[in-house]
């Protein structure tokens, strides 16, 4: 069972997962004065990051009423996996066995590790996922496969939901990984992928300038040693597969109709197309079925949204959803 720590963001405790991994944990017990628990909220974090940079949002979480949790992903801050590089998400990018899964699937049963000790913890509170960036997608996919333990869904900047020059990036890698080991850097991901994101922001004045006009949190973010890696060749593959495999339009029929969703980007996000992504999501998310999207674009804000200027603004729009999904999911 998974501690929650009273007030100290940056305390860890290692969770052994049956994936193999040492899951580094954080969480924050609600502080609500007077008030009862809302919920439980679980959080994943996005690419080339770590869950103790959300230290902030988690505080205005737990006094908004609600118990808030998170890993550091496979390959990821201080997340170990004995036998495999860092930033790798699997050694060879698949386990051997009958099962024969890769390294996005491990990353998904890490989630879902995480929420079966929340089901442990507090079976009767309302839970919600909560993710940012690739975040998103590991949070969504969790949705996927256990549509019946998911209970609402919020997404932070979602990265394009249907890119058509996906498959093409995809075949690339293959071609790429043919000629380097899983941990070596993927050269096409990097320019492909990560060099484009600050293109819009010339001229910048970090490599990073597409996170945030926080010169602060951006500096911050450079200044991090687990933060701002160069993606791996299993790092590229393994998202890249991720993606495809989560956006699949079949799939998303799997998902529950009364599920409370919502979308959030800034209007200034590369990684969203400039938060064309939010109403293409929406979109596909109501034609599978489902009756509770709720969506909202923050003007000039760009990737992080909990890290930018005005970021007040956000955090209300969260909490406020928060509280509305948790009731929503109490009276079921």
């Amino acid at each position: 069972m998974v501690r929650l720590f009273a007030s100290d963001w940056s305390e860890i405790t290692p969770l052994p997962a049956p994936s193999g991994a040492q899951l580094a944990v954080r969480s924050l017990a609600a502080s609500a004065d007077g008030a009862a628990i809302r919920g439980v909220i679980q959080f994943c974090h996005g690419a080339a990051e770590h869950a103790g940079r959300y230290g902030e949002l988690a505080s205005v979480l737990s006094a908004a009423g609600f118990h808030v949790i998170a890993h550091d992903h496979r390959g990821h801050g201080e997340t170990t996996t004995p036998g495999v590089a860092d930033h790798v998400l699997a050694s060879d990018g698949r386990l051997s066995g009958p099962e024969n899964k890769t390294g996005w699937d491990l990353l998904i049963e890490d989630v879902e590790h995480i929420h079966t000790a929340l089901d442990d913890a507090f079976p009767d509170l309302p839970r919600l996922v909560m993710g940012h960036s690739m975040g998103s997608v590991a949070a969504l996919e969790f949705a996927l496969r256990r549509p019946e333990r998911a209970g609402g869904l919020c997404l932070l900047g979602p990265v394009l939901a249907k890119n058509p020059a996906m498959p093409l990036l995809r075949a690339l890698l293959n071609v790429e990984a043919l000629f380097k080991s899983p941990d070596a850097v993927s050269i096409l991901f990097e320019k492909l992928g990560w060099d484009p994101l600050n293109k819009e922001f010339q001229p910048a004045r970090t490599p990073y300038d597409w996170l945030s006009r926080d010169d602060a949190e951006v500096d911050a973010y450079i200044a991090d040693p687990m933060c701002g890696w160069r993606p791996t060749m299993n790092f590229a593959k393994e998202l890249s597969r991720g993606l495809a495999a989560t956006y699949d339009d079949a799939r998303l029929n799997n998902l529950r109709a009364d599920m409370p969703v919502l979308l959030m980007s800034g209007a200034e996000d590369p990684s969203t197309e400039f938060a064309k992504s939010v109403p293409e999501l929406k979109s596909r998310l109501s034609s599978a079925g489902l009756r509770d999207i709720e969506t909202e674009i923050f003007p000039d804000m760009r990737h992080e949204l909990h890290n930018e200027v005005g970021r007040d603004a956000v955090f209300g729009r969260l909490t406020a959803w928060c509280r509305r999904a948790s009731a929503t999911l109490a009276t079921r």
